[in-house]
């Protein structure tokens, strides 16, 4: 379990330095990475006025198991 949890921080802090490093070498990224934060903030308002928190973060969980095991073959 520690070593699941250690790997899982050591992703994230690889991806934090993975996106500085592609947003220092590619500075007209930003602008779009905003936009698209911004989206991401309307659609998850949107969804938390329509079926509330619960039934939002329930969505949020589901997508991500189904975008997690997409790739995966048997």
């Amino acid at each position: 379990m520690i070593r699941r949890i250690i790997g899982t921080l050591l992703g994230i802090v690889v991806l934090m330095f993975l996106g500085r490093f592609i947003f220092a070498t590619f500075p007209e990224l930003v602008p779009l990475w905003e936009e698209a934060k911004s989206y991401a903030v309307y659609l998850f308002n949107l969804s938390v006025s329509k079926i509330g928190i619960v039934g939002t973060v329930i969505l949020i969980v589901a997508a991500v198991s189904a975008a997690g095991v997409a790739g995966v073959r048997r």
